[in-house]
């Protein structure tokens, strides 16, 4: 049985991880702003399935909470943070003084697409008229209104009450 710090170890930890191997906790290769965000959200999902896995491992008593920790160490994989700078720019294949040189961004461009944002989703004009004309309940009984005047009028066009 885990003791009290275990515990609370896992349960810290229990956040940053998935409940899939740890092989399939990298990001799919993605292009627009909202295929990344949908990515990120996808990979702390999957972080987190891990953490109540390996939680579940614990109280089971199949690991221990020094294995767990461990565990859910290894499903980050980034290694940028422990490079130095020389190594780093040996990593992404740049020059920190030069930066790149035409024919790598020319290259990167067509290989990653332009480094910018897609722009969000706009509603078209007429859809925003549609939803504003019928969206509401006062709005559709306006409208219902509107139209017994337009019945009443056809039926006795001529009445003085019109």
């Amino acid at each position: 049985m885990a003791t009290l710090e275990e515990e609370a170890a896992i349960s810290e930890m229990a956040v940053l991880t998935s409940n899939v191997d740890d092989d399939e906790i990298e990001q799919e290769t993605r292009y627009s702003s909202s295929d990344v965000i949908a990515a990120a959200r996808d990979i702390t999902f999957k972080q987190q399935q891990k953490a109540e896995k390996v939680e579940r491992e614990v109280k089971a008593g199949k690991i221990t909470a020094t294995e767990a920790q461990e565990e859910l160490r290894k499903a980050y994989t980034t290694i940028a943070h422990t490079l130095d700078k020389m190594e780093l720019a040996k990593e992404y294949e740049t020059d920190l003084n030069n930066g790149l040189t035409n024919k790598q961004i020319e290259e990167r461009e067509a290989k990653y697409g332009k480094n910018e944002l897609s722009p969000a989703y706009r509603e078209p004009w007429y859809k925003k008229l549609a939803r504003f004309i019928f969206g509401g309940f006062f709005n559709q009984l306006l409208l219902f209104g509107a139209l017994l005047c337009f019945v009443a009028y056809a039926l006795a066009p001529y009445s003085p009450s019109n």
